[in-house]
């Protein structure tokens, strides 16, 4: 075969294999230096085989990716839901800097329980689990569990009792007790963040609760946050500021029984 048929073939076979790399064929040229000077168009030959071994090589590679990339994707609905809302939870919960127990990152998703309310962007996520601290300590039974969700324009995590594992229980146990009797009184309570607006019979509003994020204009009866925007109070009707219940976490992250 004459050489410039020899170039026409290799140009050839480039074109025509899709998965054709450069860099694969460069540790293959070490072999072809004895065929080169030896026999006449070796040189192109060598080549062609090369060429052909690095595609063959990255064709395979790229069939094991596919594959696998099938085996991730045939994963059911309802897992890789839970794989994405803890995710979103554990990125608010660090935002927060809220505590958590004892190798709970190190927990995968068919370990956590889920309660999902998609209408409202809410979900608990919670976990009990058996976590071996030492030889000397021992397992410990250790657990937690969290309300997550969007509102705002951002993601809010609040640290639950590990025995609250729905998203009624979490609401329920959130609400202080004057939030419980003014609803059940019929009254209607206003919110905004970690605020209850209770209704009361005095003649000014009580806003001594709030912190220094909830700013309150007596004048204007306003209550501004740079995240929850602001509220306005109705007129004829004064409130009381009352926070929503916080789970004390006395022990330091980590340690045994959190």
């Amino acid at each position: 075969m004459q050489p410039q048929h020899l170039s026409r073939l290799a140009h050839q076979v480039r074109q025509s294999l899709p998965f054709y790399n450069r860099q694969h064929i460069t540790p293959l040229r070490q072999a072809a230096k004895t065929v080169r000077s030896t026999v006449p168009g070796g040189q192109l030959l060598c080549s062609l085989e090369a060429l052909a071994q690095a595609a063959l090589a990255q064709e395979s590679r790229h069939v094991e990716r596919q594959a696998r990339r099938a085996v991730r994707t045939q994963r059911p609905l309802a897992e890789r839901l839970k794989t994405h809302l803890k995710r979103l939870g554990c990125r608010a919960i660090r935002e927060r800097r809220l505590s958590t127990p004892a190798g709970w990152d190190a927990l995968r998703s068919r370990d956590i329980g889920l309660d999902y309310d998609a209408p409202r962007r809410l979900w608990v996520i919670s976990a009990e689990y058996k976590y071996h601290y030492s030889n000397r300590f021992g397992d410990w039974w250790v657990g937690a569990s969290y309300l997550c969700g969007y509102e705002d324009g951002q993601y809010f995590a609040v640290r639950l009792p590990r025995t609250v594992t729905t998203l009624a229980e979490a609401e329920a146990w959130l609400q202080p007790r004057a939030v419980k009797l003014a609803e059940a009184a019929g009254h209607a309570v206003l919110r905004q963040g970690d605020f209850y607006l209770v209704p009361q019979r005095r003649a000014t509003d009580d806003m001594a609760a709030l912190d220094r994020s909830h700013r309150y204009d007596p004048q204007a009866r306003t209550i501004t946050h740079d995240q929850h925007g602001t509220l306005t109070l109705p007129e004829g009707q004064r409130y009381r500021a009352v926070r929503q219940r916080v789970q004390s976490s006395p022990r330091r992250r980590g340690q045994r029984g959190d």
